[in-house]
């Protein structure tokens, strides 16, 4: 049964280029993504160094090496030990580690930029709102010791994010959106922008998140039962929850009011002993 070809990886030039200059300082010749003779000619190696009938294959990865896809893994155990006439060397070399995450002065100036120049371009303007916002995300992932996409990919950010319980739903669906209009806009498409009305809640969105007070579902309902619990709802607010849940959360979208209201009001016993509250307060 013919295997499926295990493709040459991207590896960093700058590393190849130095295996290579080792092997042949030492006397090898040295090729470049060789496929490997049969019965292993779905394999392509980084590099086979030859010298006096000795063939080297050579492996080379980061120094994260634990990172290593366990399929070529296996094909190459596979193949070490079927012939026993390979050598397998694994050089390693080091991963710039990710720039710093942005501090929230840095994304409060991304913003202010972006005001700066909406007027001349909008197509601008978004992208810088959207860099406070990314970099507002991956704060939160800092800040919640959760896995990051590689920079770059603001869909998968947010599709993760929406995973973790970070984001709601609603919240994916309108950032999903900028998303892709960002997108369109790096790669020179036309898209349609959004509405003031959006853009300002894109801004109040990153500077909330830049604060870690991103308010999803679970964590309005959290805070109103905590309040009612200790009567720390705001009297001047109004006895309405939704209205209760709008001041406090300025960012929290329509849709997650009402599933966060049900959510409350589901919790009879609570919302009880609010009412009960103001009751009190108003006698």
């Amino acid at each position: 049964m013919t295997q499926q070809l295990v493709r040459r990886r991207e590896v960093d030039g700058r590393a190849v280029e130095r295996v290579k200059a080792r092997y042949e300082a030492d006397g090898f010749e040295v090729s470049l993504g060789e496929r490997l003779p049969p019965p292993h000619d779905d394999f392509i190696a980084d590099a086979i160094a030859r010298r006096s009938g000795k063939a080297i294959l050579i492996e080379i990865q980061p120094d994260n090496i634990h990172k290593m896809k366990g399929n070529r893994l296996g094909r190459l155990a596979e193949i070490l030990e079927s012939d026993q006439s390979w050598q397998l060397n694994i050089d390693t070399y080091p991963v710039d580690p990710p720039p710093p995450d942005p501090s929230r002065d840095d994304i409060i100036r991304r913003i202010e930029e972006a005001k700066r120049v909406a007027g001349e371009s909008p197509e601008a303007s978004l992208m810088l709102i959207w860099s406070a916002v990314e970099g507002a995300l991956l704060a939160v992932c800092r800040d919640q010791d959760l896995p990051r996409v590689r920079p770059g990919k603001p869909r998968a950010l947010v599709h993760d994010l929406v995973i973790h319980g970070v984001l709601s739903d609603n919240q994916f669906k309108e950032l999903d959106r900028f998303a892709r209009i960002r997108n369109n806009i790096a790669h020179g498409l036309n898209s349609e922008l959004p509405g003031e009305g959006q853009l300002d809640w894109l801004v109040r969105f990153a500077l909330a998140a830049a604060e870690g007070d991103v308010a999803t579902i679970e964590n309005m309902a959290e805070w109103f039962i905590e309040s009612a619990r200790g009567t720390r709802i705001p009297s001047e607010a109004g006895h309405d929850v939704g209205d209760i849940l709008r001041q406090r959360f300025e960012t929290a979208l329509e849709a997650d009011i009402a599933e966060a209201v049900a959510l409350i009001k589901s919790e009879q016993h609570l919302v009880g002993a609010y009412r009960d509250g103001v009751s009190s307060t108003q006698a």
